[in-house]
């Protein structure tokens, strides 16, 4: 197969971060936190039927697990001895609202704000709505040469620089080996990590339409949360599969997967194809900490969770932005 690469061209070394904040109450001593997949291994043995009806998800609770069966979300300990249904919401500081993990967002409870003391910081957390807030630049982090007047500002708190290790991944990446919405007057590209599992990575592709219609082609990368080995990341192999072994014929097929419709994809026995789709599941892992959807632009610009057509249109112009300003500090040089 041929490799299919695109130019990420600002790697600037500043990472665009998440900084969301936890409280964990628990009681008792835990030694350890099960994995999903042992979870998920857990769960089915006791619940047969729901194989293939059912996901399992980790929380950020250690040894809570979130099952998800059609639009119902159940909370259950590592050992099956409980259960609660409703929703999980992560508290933030600063007087922002709670946001919702999982669950449906009309219905969002009532949540304590979180003291403002708590400060933990990752660089991905779980995406499922649009309202994590991203970090704003760390200048103490910025290369030399890079100064803080004149530097282009972000134009949504989810909006980002895409920092240098991450650039270098994606490069490594095939392209071909992916479900490709392609615009008639290409303009700029977003490859786009989903799960068929998040709500949010649903409505973003019934958004691609509209950003093909204003020069944007999209790539849907796989990037199953729930794991590697589960049924989940099976599922979404054999329909990506399907889909570049049919030369890009199967993507109704694709889109209709994040609504929950039943589809029963051939099982890929492709070898080289399943090599390349592990490589986007890998880097998923490394890097987005089960966070869906994240783009990536091709002008080096980072984007979390779903959006409006507008917003991912102010992406690409902040990356020219920046692109012009780093050019700008070359010659200052």
């Amino acid at each position: 197969m041929e490799k299919k690469k695109y130019p990420f061209t600002l790697a600037c070394g500043v990472a665009a971060s998440l900084a969301l904040s936890y409280v964990v109450a628990s009681s008792g001593l835990i030694t350890s936190c099960d994995s999903a997949e042992t979870f998920s291994t857990r769960f089915f043995e006791e619940f047969p039927s729901l194989k293939g009806k059912a996901y399992a998800f980790k929380t950020p609770i250690c040894n809570v697990f979130a099952v998800k069966n059609g639009d119902l979300f159940v909370f259950f300990d590592s050992n099956l001895k409980a259960s609660i249904q409703g929703s999980m919401d992560a508290l933030q500081g600063n007087n922002e609202a709670p946001i919702r993990i999982f669950g449906s967002n009309e219905s969002k409870a009532l949540v304590p704000k979180q003291p403002t003391h708590i400060n933990r910081k990752y660089k991905y957390e779980i995406g499922y709505t649009e309202n994590e807030s991203v970090t704003k630049i760390n200048q103490n982090d910025s290369p030399q040469g890079y100064v803080e007047n004149g530097v282009p500002s972000s134009p949504n708190k989810l909006i980002g620089i895409t920092n240098r290790t991450i650039n270098e991944d994606l490069k490594n990446l095939d392209f071909s080996v992916l479900p490709f919405f392609k615009s008639e007057n290409s303009k700029g590209m977003l490859l786009t990590f989903v799960d068929i599992t998040c709500p949010a990575c649903k409505r973003y592709t019934e958004n691609i339409a509209k950003l093909n219609s204003k020069g944007y082609d999209v790539y849907l990368a796989p990037y199953p949360r729930s794991g590697s080995s589960s049924l989940v990341a099976k599922k979404m192999q054999n329909l990506w599969c399907e889909n570049f072994l049919n030369k890009q014929s199967s993507l109704s097929n694709i889109t209709s997967s994040f609504k929950g419709n039943s589809l029963n994809p051939t099982e890929c026995t492709d070898t080289d194809y399943l090599s390349k789709f592990d490589d986007f599941v890998k880097f998923g892992t490394k890097h987005l900490n089960q966070t869906t959807p994240v783009s990536f632009t091709n002008n080096g610009i980072t984007i979390i969770a779903n959006h409006p057509t507008d917003v991912f249109e102010s992406a690409f112009t902040y990356g020219q932005e920046m692109t012009q300003f780093m050019e700008k500090q070359k010659e200052v040089k």
